[in-house]
């Protein structure tokens, strides 16, 4: 799922995500494997994975609400 933290993560962690892995969001391995293991193929990899992810939970919502609004989750 998206998240609105990297900055947050980054600045506070500087970079590492911590402690331990409690602030490794997915933004934050996707810029280690890009910018600090110099793995940019694994860092498309895992953006691209991201993407979906995050259009498959958008798709599903606006299915939803669309259904909601149809009334077909009403009694």
């Amino acid at each position: 799922m998206v998240s609105w933290v990297f900055n947050y993560v980054y600045v506070m962690t500087n970079g590492q995500g911590g402690p331990g892995d409690s602030t490794f969001v997915s933004e934050l391995y996707i810029y280690r494997e890009a910018f600090q293991n110099q793995a940019p193929e694994l860092a498309a990899a895992a953006a691209v994975m991201l993407l979906v992810a995050t259009s498959v939970l958008i798709v599903g919502l606006f299915t939803m609400q669309r259904k909601m609004s149809k009334g077909m989750f009403n009694d």
